[in-house]
């Protein structure tokens, strides 16, 4: 029974940090109940507690599925499936962790929780198909963005780190580990404590540039094409006049504003002025092959970001897709697909991550899910990208936390480059994040409104190559030290 309360004191505790409660600052002992759990069970005690932990906390964090089916299909019941898949994916995912996590207990290797629960998180993030950076451990806290800053050296994964560490030390203090055992962990949190305060207090450089995001305030995931693009005329008209009274450098929109020709021209429902810079995300489609008696051309389609440039459309195409909203995998093996009403044709991918010039500035686009990934914005940093534009169209799911974990990611990504993020959405959030992760302003949700944002851009800003060192580093450890803890374990 203690075991049993221990979990589920973690669970919620690990749960009231992220939205909607936002209690951020648990999560810096919100593993303690586990470990304590974990500590001294049996293998199969192990298992069970990793598996119930699992399934209710990524249960949780995915309940914007049902809602999500439900209003796509009509079918209420069906929403509750996928959903119960997922919470199965992670008790399964957390049976091999708290089985990894109870033997670093027994062993005694307090560094290897780090990577046990670290490397994990970084190794869900990039499982091929089920890519899903959601509910990391340092999401949370966000809004205290001076205890953050050491993502800028080691990305967000840096930070989930030291949040491991800091339970580390608590469950010290509840144990009566020696003191001279305790040290290490006091230094290394102590350290990145100070060099993060640190970094937050540097005076952010750059030259004062006007930049609006547009909300244009429409549903564009449940409201009818022509309604929709009625609305978005005279909404994004607005939003323009208000951009160019602002003399904004730059217009940013969110994506799925704009279809395409087949050519790679964007049609818009709405007037592209061409003394007005502008940047939103739409879809592209690249035609293929040639008409002939009998044959029909061949297409791909992408979610790309356009820019009108010297009276030339360019664009970037997205290359994170969203898993069964994009494309779906192993499309012709999973019965009763046909009830979810997708689409039958995938989206291709983006061959690279490429940033853009849009009114003179050199902009890393990313689109929707791709905020979700250090990588691209480590990326689009790597490429010299003065800021970081999000085009995003959450309306699939609001009124449920996803969005909330949407937003925060604007911030995470803002303060691992550097770089100002400029979120445009359809009925929100929309909003500015300096290079330390403060919000400079947000949009109210669901209207349309033009925000407009001071951001301070750098000609060339500071890169971070070896940023990646950190991610890398904790996924490689994972499986190594899995090996090392069952060798250890057979060798007994």
């Amino acid at each position: 029974m203690k075991r049993w309360l221990l979990l589920v004191s973690s669970a919620v505790l690990y749960l009231a940090a992220f939205p909607p409660l936002n209690l951020g600052l648990l999560v810096f002992v919100a593993l303690v109940p586990l470990l304590l759990a974990l500590d001294g069970a049996t293998a199969r005690e192990s298992k069970l507690l990793g598996f119930v932990w699992g399934f209710n906390v990524v249960g949780f964090q995915m309940i914007w599925i049902p809602k999500l089916v439900t209003q796509w299909t009509g079918n209420a019941p069906l929403g509750i499936l996928p959903l119960l898949v997922c919470a199965v994916i992670g008790g399964g995912y957390y049976v091999l962790v708290a089985t990894l996590l109870r033997r670093c207990l027994e062993l005694k290797w307090w560094w290897a929780l780090v990577f046990v629960w670290v490397g994990f998180e970084v190794v869900r993030s990039y499982i091929p198909g089920l890519a899903f950076p959601f509910f990391l451990t340092a999401t949370p806290l966000w809004p205290y963005p001076a205890l953050i800053q050491s993502a800028f050296i080691g990305t967000v994964y840096l930070v989930s780190a030291w949040v491991v560490v800091i339970n580390i030390l608590a469950l010290f203090f509840l144990t009566k580990v020696s003191f001279k055992a305790t040290r290490p962990y006091i230094a290394v949190s102590v350290i990145i404590l100070v060099s993060s305060l640190l970094r937050f207090t540097q005076p952010i450089k750059g030259t004062a540039t006007r930049i609006t995001a547009g909300q244009p305030g429409v549903d564009m995931a449940f409201t009818a094409r022509n309604e929709q693009d009625a609305k978005l005329f005279g909404n994004v008209e607005y939003i323009s006049a208000r951009a160019r009274g602002n003399r904004s450098k730059l217009l940013v929109l969110p994506e799925g504003v704009a279809q395409s020709d087949g050519f790679g021209v964007p049609v818009t429902p709405f007037r592209v002025d061409p003394d007005l810079p502008i940047l939103f995300g739409g879809m592209r489609v690249e035609m293929s092959g040639e008409i002939k008696k009998g044959t029909t051309m061949s297409s791909k389609r992408y979610q790309s970001a356009f820019t009108l440039n010297k009276g030339k459309w360019e664009h970037v195409d997205k290359a994170r897709l969203v898993v069964f909203g994009e494309y779906v995998p192993g499309r012709n093996f999973i019965p009763f697909l046909s009830q979810f009403k997708l689409s039958d044709q995938d989206l291709t991918p983006g061959a690279e991550t490429k940033s853009i010039t849009a009114g003179g500035i050199k902009v890393g686009p990313m689109i929707c899910f791709e905020g979700l990934f250090w990588d691209v914005a480590h990326k689009q940093s790597e490429n010299g990208a003065q800021m970081l534009a999000v085009m995003s169209l959450d309306d699939w799911y609001m009124g449920t936390p996803a969005p909330d974990q949407l937003r925060t990611a604007a911030v995470w990504r803002a303060v691992e480059t550097g770089l100002p993020v400029v979120r445009a959405a359809s009925t929100g959030y929309t909003m500015g994040v300096d290079q330390r992760g403060k919000i400079i302003n947000e949009a109210p949700l669901g209207k349309a409104f033009a925000l407009h944002l001071r951001v301070y851009l750098e000609d060339n800003p500071v890169k971070v190559p070896t940023r990646a060192l950190f991610p890398w580093a904790f996924g490689i450890a994972f499986p190594i030290v899995s090996v090392l803890l069952w060798r250890r374990r057979s060798a007994a």
